[in-house]
């Protein structure tokens, strides 16, 4: 089966970067993670049309000499002077074009011819400002979608450095250009090694100034770079592919150097077809590793952390629990003792009832006499009993975490009645005060005196209480009653001690939910789902690169 094509290749590794950037994982709490966000900011200049041809170097190597010699033209100032910190981004434009980027300002167009006079206005420090220039032109190789970028030189101020390597970092293809009577520093070796893995070996090497050489010594000069460099490159670019420029001699026209049409022309032919989206993408991968890289690294850290949270939020949530269990298995056990004293406490609460009872029917006794039918007065008494009951068991579950049962009698409808005694003792003391009221009536006692007295002679002296064996029947009603009231207070408690062994049960293995751990340990899940998905994106993009190196080399 036939490989892809070129461009065929560009566009599923352009899915599959979406893909992954679109299904990427939320970051847990809605944390800002910087390495997270370099690899979606890439993935978005994945789809980038423009291939980027980046020239950097050490300073004074000549960089801008050869991006002039690319061009064919002197468009970039070359004087030692000219403003170093500046990007110089070269496109295509039907028309020569100049914009200007000012740090805090948006882009402003200028006029073409103008560009000098703002690189070279350094001692003023109009350009000291200046982020970046764009320049388009009507080039040829500029028609395939090539940008050429001169980047500030390497080696010198850190800030500038830093720039640099940015710039880089959005390379399709990089060019490193060496000064031939300087070449090839311990920091220069070390920057190219870092270079070479960061795109992936899309990178090629200029010698420059090779005029400044002994003719005697050019080729141990290159002999010695090839041999430096001989692990550099790849084979969609070549290994270790070395051009060799001089500096313009003075009978040549401006932006005219030695060698500079074999680098423009393989840079024609690299781009010319589908093949220069194969180089894209394998730059643009290897970058996108490299930040998957740093990411994951990242990751793994915040996961390390996210599990020692967790870790330390379960044994300390576990041992809260164990505190926590214990303390409520101790209140039932201590409430279950307290419930028994209830049940002790039920005659005492009895007594009482009957009391109420007997006392709640004695105030309407003298609305009766004796042989009357007497309603016992028992609601009261009975509501009062179920307060007391219910303020007994409240009290003894009071530590404990459970819903009560409520003991209620406020249903019985009792309606008991007793008759008033009237045997013969009774009668005889009445008719006894009767007759001492005649005799002493017109002595003043009167009927009502009469009947007091002959009360009192019942009571002392013939030993007939009406009230007092009327209230004797009711006490005795009421304990009939108390019988039925204790069966109902005893299966109540009975009912609640079941509860509480069923409480107890329940927390030999209770655990409780915590909002704290809940959110730790969606931390440790969010992180765990985001490095899956980073080394996933990885292997993704492994895979990717070996099918490009599957590619040949464009010797």
């Amino acid at each position: 089966m036939k490989p892809p094509g070129e461009r065929f290749f560009m566009e599923e590794q352009l899915r599959v970067v979406q893909s992954f950037i679109a299904g990427m994982p939320p970051v847990p709490r809605g944390a800002v993670s910087p390495f997270l966000q370099s690899v979606r900011d890439l993935g978005a200049q994945f789809s980038r049309k423009e291939r980027r041809v980046t020239i950097f170097g050490a300073t004074k190597t000549g960089k801008s000499s050869l991006l002039n010699a690319l061009l064919g033209a002197g468009l970039l100032p070359t004087r030692p002077y000219r403003r170093a910190g500046t990007v110089t981004t070269v496109r295509y434009g039907s028309t020569p074009r100049l914009t200007v980027l000012r740090e805090g300002e948006d882009e402003r167009e200028m006029p073409f011819d103008s560009y000098r006079d703002l690189e070279w206005d350094a001692a003023a420090g109009t350009a000291r400002d200046v982020h970046e220039i764009r320049i388009a032109v009507p080039l040829p190789l500029l028609a395939q979608r090539v940008e050429l970028v001169d980047t500030p030189g390497l080696l010198g101020e850190q800030e500038l450095s830093e720039r640099a390597y940015r710039e880089i970092e959005k390379a399709d293809l990089a060019m490193m250009v060496l000064a031939a009577d300087k070449i090839l520093s311990a920091k220069e070796r070390a920057i190219v090694g870092e270079i070479d893995d960061l795109l992936n070996g899309n990178i090629v090497f200029i010698v420059n100034r090779m005029d400044l050489i002994e003719d005697e010594d050019r080729e141990d000069v290159l002999a010695w770079v090839r041999a430096a460099l001989r692990d550099c490159g790849n084979a969609a670019v070549g290994h270790a592919r070395i051009f060799v420029t001089a500096l313009p001699r003075c009978d040549q026209p401006a932006g005219v150097s030695a060698g500079a049409g074999d680098v423009r022309s393989w840079l024609t032919a690299l781009f010319a077809g589908e093949s220069g989206d194969r180089v894209a993408a394998i730059s643009r991968l290897g970058i996108l590793d490299q930040r998957l890289v740093a990411a994951r690294a990242h990751l793994c850290q915040e996961l390390d952390d996210a599990r020692s949270r967790a870790s330390a939020t379960r044994t300390e949530h576990a041992q809260a629990t164990m505190t926590e269990r214990a303390r409520r298995r101790r209140a039932i056990a201590d409430a279950t003792v307290r419930l028994q004293a209830v049940r002790a406490g039920l005659d005492a609460v009895g007594e009482r009832f009957v009391r109420r009872a007997v006392a709640d029917t004695s105030k309407n006794l003298d609305r009766h006499g004796p042989g009357d039918s007497v309603p016992v007065r028992l609601e009261a008494a009975l509501l009062k009993c179920q307060d007391d009951i219910s303020g007994m068991v409240a009290l003894a579950l009071s530590e404990v975490e459970i819903t009560i049962p409520q003991f209620d009698l406020s249903g019985w409808i009792i309606r008991l009645s007793v008759t008033a005694p009237a045997d013969a003792a009774a009668k005889a003391g009445l008719r006894a005060g009767d007759l001492l009221g005649r005799v002493v009536r017109d002595g003043g006692v009167g009927r009502e005196g009469a009947a007091a007295i002959g009360e009192w002679v019942g009571k002392n002296l013939l030993h007939a209480d009406v009230e007092a064996e009327t209230l004797n029947r009711v006490a005795g009603l009421s304990r009939n009653v108390l019988e039925s009231v204790r069966r109902e207070a005893e299966s109540h408690v009975d009912a609640i001690t079941c509860l509480l062994d069923d409480a107890d049960s329940f927390y030999q293995s209770w655990t409780r939910a915590s909002a704290t751990l809940a959110q730790v340990e969606n931390d440790e899940r969010g992180w765990q789902e985001l490095l899956h998905w980073c080394d996933g994106f990885m292997h993704a993009i492994h895979r990717a690169l070996d099918e490009a190196a599957s590619g040949g080399a464009n010797e």
